[in-house]
């Protein structure tokens, strides 16, 4: 099939009845021109039909040329040549409308040679042609005084066919885990350092507070003379009794009962209630 170009590679008709062959007869369409139906090609040639004309043209039916089509393509091959020489030769002639398009002044194509193999064949498209329904018609055109060559037609198609396809979309990807960067950590290690610093001063300023608080109560106790004297004696007793009790020596940390009158106190290393700093409490040299 050439693209574009209904039966254009002659895949369709009859050799022996040139009125059948699809897409090149009815609708605009005919011509005298038969069709190998071993070779799969049209054929036109200077052989005389029933009426005395030659089968040397055919012509497609009415179609559309695409906007973008540019060219028509065809292959040809020259299978009886004309023995006459330039201008005076055998020419094919390539029409769309009725327009020549191939075959016209300055692009002939000659036919005064045989082919040894098959010849691409192009005729330009002229833009005013380009987007309309139109024929196209393929003919020998006789030279000299007869018309005596014969030629091969295959492979009719426009160039190009379509637009170019946009190249295929690629498959989405599995979106990776987002990775933190450098400047996110950087600013994370910021905040942390923050918290942790504020964390320490809050700590710093509780424990400084709990210190102020003991030695406040360390000097209102030392003020409180009236109530340290008061307890001479029975801190006495109970440095005495803890001696003779206990046979701890000179120095020796003694606590003193709860019924003694000041709890929490410590002989020695004198200190205050729990969680007060020691050293904090009364002592007395021996």
């Amino acid at each position: 099939m050439g693209k574009g170009v209904y039966n254009g590679a002659f895949d369709f008709g009859s050799g022996t009845t040139p009125a059948d062959v699809p897409g090149w007869d009815r609708h605009g369409g005919g011509g005298s021109a038969e069709v190998d139906t071993s070779a799969h090609q049209l054929v036109l040639s200077s052989r005389q039909d029933s009426a005395g004309g030659f089968r040397n043209w055919r012509r497609h039916n009415r179609l559309f040329i695409p906007k973008n089509a540019t060219e028509l393509q065809f292959s040809y091959r020259v299978q009886e040549a004309d023995a006459a020489q330039p201008p005076n030769a055998d020419h094919l002639a390539v029409r769309v409308g009725t327009e020549v398009i191939g075959g016209g002044t300055g692009q002939e194509i000659w036919l005064n040679s045989v082919s040894a193999n098959w010849v691409e064949g192009r005729a330009v498209i002229p833009a005013n042609l380009r987007g309309s329904v139109q024929t196209i018609a393929f003919e020998i055109q006789q030279g000299g005084a007869a018309l005596n060559s014969s030629v091969w037609i295959d492979s009719v198609r426009f160039k190009p066919m379509f637009p170019p396809r946009p190249p295929p979309r690629p498959a989405p990807r599995p979106q990776p885990a987002r990775h933190r960067q450098p400047a996110d950590q950087h600013h994370d290690d910021i905040d942390h350092q923050h918290h942790a610093s504020h964390h320490d001063r809050h700590h710093h300023d509780h424990q400084q507070l709990h210190l102020h608080d003991a030695r406040d109560n360390h000097n209102d106790n030392h003020d409180d003379s009236g109530r340290i004297d008061h307890h001479d004696g029975q801190l006495d007793d109970n440095h005495d009794a803890a001696l003779d009790a206990g046979g701890a020596g000179h120095g020796a940390d003694v606590k003193h009962r709860p019924d003694a009158g000041l709890p929490g106190f410590y002989i020695g290393d004198v200190s205050l209630a729990p969680g007060r700093p020691k050293g904090c409490g009364a002592s007395r040299s021996s």
